[in-house]
């Protein structure tokens, strides 16, 4: 068994010490690697433990044996965290909250607020739920206009997700995610998992070693995913030490070393009871240490994102402000950052004041506003951003939230200057770059500009089929054809998915009808049709064809099955409106064309048609 052992055992430098070498592994952030040292090693002295002391051994061994245990313990759980870590401030949807908790957040209301509502109205975003892709966004933009790149958990534009569900969410379950990193974390340590949190002793933790407890945090949440048991370890290491009489204990000699956590599967049962410290003991530790935890803005932060993850967003809104505004007791006034001085600003009905920030964080501000967007209230988000902003403008982090949140409320000129000033902080920033050049294909109308700007973000290696359909199209609105076919022809190359293929087909097809080859076009429509069945507006495209070649009946059939497709398209309602006009089912056609004003009140050719109808309905 020895000599299996040494074979399995990783390889070592000469002369290094497992720990350290286990720790420079981490701090390079080679973490499998790092993982499977500590985890030989830990597993090599569990069984030298089950089988015992051994004969001759001296008295200090087991001693140095169980300090290496503990290092290894720090190193392998720290390792975990960094690998299931993943930046939750920039995700938009979680989707445990709508599954855990029916809350606040869960409840739609149906009167409309000033000031609130971001993309339309509630019966246009479900319609865009429900059918997963329109033929236009909230802002008018055809179907290619996706700008090339998507931040990590929007489903709206997610390629792959299945929708149709009564809510307009993914019917893809939502703790898919979460079930995955957690397997992952498990498979990392074999023979069961790390912790055995239902041994631990959360208090104790929180109270005599708040190292260990921050490290314990984040392994509950990003590993485990138990922000339940979170939520009271941060709570724990919130409340104020109690005094306890209890006799005089000397300190340990390493005050933040971890201690034995109760390990499982190993079956070695609970640690042995650490001696409990009185009230001034657990402070001497804290302030030996350096962390006051009663009121480290740390613990308030993860007791919100505790908080949030269960859907409490109340009581996440409530740490989060006191994470940033509450100033530590001990610290010293001074500084723009800790100054009490409120500053004025102009609001509806009087001056509403608001505190400076005592403990700026990125990471911090983001989830505020994240909670904001979450309870419906963008604006309140937007100031609490430019309010960062006043403390820190060259946070590209909190810039590029301002300009996301200034393009979903309908202030493209706002958004293009904000993703300006991320490119001035952020050069290679790539959402910055892809929402600037589509922002230049669509508003602007320079497909010149906005074709440098996607070959910038292929010189980045971002090699993506929607990057590709873009600078084909942004090629072919340039006169250079032959460009955009090949650019085309590699964006259907790198398809991973039959929408994502559907779309570069459908465009493909707009390029044939721009040479005038109506024939190549409707090939091009089909094959989109071929790929995606449901793809409402190849369907359009192709009854629009088939009624210029005066096939009536296979025109209208389908029409009928792209609004069946997608019943918010507003360019088959408004075909299928005039096509009833002109057959004489003026209800029919009304029908339609108070669909299509609904889904898109501006739409100008809808309009005329209405007024006509109304027309003809006064003279009968």
């Amino acid at each position: 068994m020895a000599g299996l052992a040494a074979a399995e055992a990783p390889q070592l430098p000469p002369g290094m010490d497992p720990a350290y070498y286990a720790l420079s592994l981490l701090r390079q952030r080679k973490l499998e690697k790092c993982l499977s040292i500590s985890t030989h090693y830990l597993t090599l002295n569990a069984s030298r433990n089950r089988a015992g002391t051994p004969t001759g051994a001296t008295e200090t061994s087991p001693r140095i044996t169980d300090t290496m245990h503990e290092s290894m313990w720090f190193i392998q759980t720290k390792a975990m965290v960094l690998q299931s870590w993943y930046d939750d401030a920039d995700i938009v949807d979680d989707g445990v909250d709508d599954v855990l908790l029916e809350g606040e957040q869960a409840v739609v209301s149906t009167s409309h607020q000033h000031g609130t509502a971001r993309r339309g109205t509630a019966g246009a975003s479900a319609a865009a739920g429900a059918t997963g892709r329109l033929g236009t966004s909230g802002g008018g933009r055809p179907v290619s206009s996706r700008y090339g790149y998507a931040r990590p958990g929007t489903q709206q534009n997610r390629p792959g997700s299945v929708r149709g569900a009564a809510d307009g969410t993914a019917v893809r379950p939502v703790t898919g995610r979460f079930v995955r990193l957690g397997t992952a974390s498990l498979l990392s340590v074999p023979g069961g998992p790390h912790i055995n949190l239902q041994a631990l002793n959360l208090e104790r933790y929180a109270q005599e070693k708040p190292i260990m407890a921050k490290l314990l945090c984040d392994y509950l949440l990003y590993v485990e995913h138990k922000p339940k048991i979170a939520l009271e370890l941060c709570t724990a290491a919130l409340r104020p030490a109690k005094t306890v009489m209890a006799p005089a204990t000397s300190l340990p000699s390493a005050p933040g070393v971890a201690s034995n956590l109760p390990m499982g599967g190993t079956g070695e049962g609970l640690p042995p009871v650490l001696p409990m410290c009185a009230a001034a003991g657990v402070a001497a530790v804290q302030e030996q240490v350096g962390i006051a935890s009663t009121n480290d803005w740390w613990w308030k932060a993860r007791l919100a994102k505790a908080n949030y993850q269960l859907g409490l967003l109340r009581e996440a809104e409530k740490y989060l402000k006191a994470a940033l505004f509450d100033a530590p007791t001990n610290a010293s006034v001074g500084g723009g950052m800790l100054a009490k001085e409120s500053k004025a600003l102009p609001g509806g009905g009087g001056v509403r004041h608001r505190r400076a920030f005592a403990n700026y964080n990125t990471s911090v501000v983001m989830q505020l506003g994240k909670v904001y967007l979450k309870m419906g209230q963008p604006l309140t988000a937007l100031e609490t951003y430019e309010a960062a902003l006043e403390v820190n403008p060259f946070d590209h982090h909190v810039v590029l939230c301002c300009a996301r949140l200034r393009d979903e409320l309908h202030e493209p000129g706002t958004a293009y200057e904000l993703y300006n000033q991320v490119l001035r902080l952020d050069s290679s920033n790539i959402e910055a770059i892809a929402c600037i050049g589509a922002h230049l294909f669509y508003e602007r109308n320079q497909p010149e500009l906005a074709l440098r700007y996607y070959r910038r973000l292929l010189q980045m290696g971002v090699q993506t089929s929607e990057v590709w359909a873009n600078m084909g199209l942004c090629a072919f609105y340039a006169f250079q054809t032959e460009l955009s076919l090949r650019c085309l022809s590699r964006a259907l190359a790198l398809c991973k998915e039959d929408s994502q293929r559907a779309d570069v087909w459908y465009n493909v097809g707009h390029v044939g009808i721009g040479m005038g080859n109506m024939t190549f076009a409707e090939r091009a429509f089909r094959l989109a049709v071929g790929a995606d069945a449901t793809h409402a507006e190849a369907l359009n495209n192709l009854a629009v064809l088939a009624y210029e070649r005066t096939k009536e009946k296979a025109g209208r059939r389908l029409l009928d099955t792209a609004v069946l497709a997608a019943p918010g398209l507003t360019e088959a309602l408004y075909n299928t409106a005039v096509i009833s006009f002109q057959e004489g089912e003026l209800e029919l056609s009304y029908q339609m064309v108070m669909r299509a004003l609904e889904a898109e009140p501006d739409y100008p050719q809808a309009v005329v048609l209405h007024r006509k109808l109304r027309e003809r309905f006064l003279a009968l």
